[in-house]
């Protein structure tokens, strides 16, 4: 955990080309993500304490943070660029009310955008998937 807050909860993911990152975020505040990934202008890791450099953009791809991967952004399938998408994401966390929270997060905004028409299907749990090219 990078973050000082002891309460961050930490994600890791995959890029599509093959990069880890390190995702951060506030269980009690649900528009605060962190991302960061290996600094790769440190020529000997073991001399420091932050190996990893903070970054603000997912290069146009989408973070499905439960799944813990990107995928490209898809217009025709309702795949925002730079976006991350998750899931009930702070279900340890007792400040967070316990119904069922299907989110997309973007980064470029700041903005967070709910599926509030699910919360009528009464819902214990969902999860992501896309559909396959073949």
């Amino acid at each position: 955990m990078l973050s000082a807050d002891m309460s961050c909860d930490s994600s890791i993911a995959v890029t599509t080309s093959g990069q880890v990152l390190l995702v951060e975020s506030d269980p009690c505040n649900r528009t605060c993500f962190r991302l960061y990934k290996k600094n790769p202008d440190i020529e000997n890791p073991d001399l420091f304490g932050h190996t990893v450099t903070e970054v603000y953009s997912l290069n146009g791809e989408a973070l499905l943070l439960d799944l813990g991967y990107t995928v490209p952004a898809n217009k025709a399938l309702g795949i925002e660029p730079d976006s991350i998408y998750f899931i009930r994401h702070y279900r340890p966390c007792q400040c967070a009310s316990p119904d069922l929270d299907i989110c997309v997060f973007n980064l470029a905004t700041k903005s967070l955008d709910r599926y509030p028409d699910l919360d009528k299907m009464d819902l214990i749990d969902a999860r992501w998937f896309l559909p396959s090219g073949n």
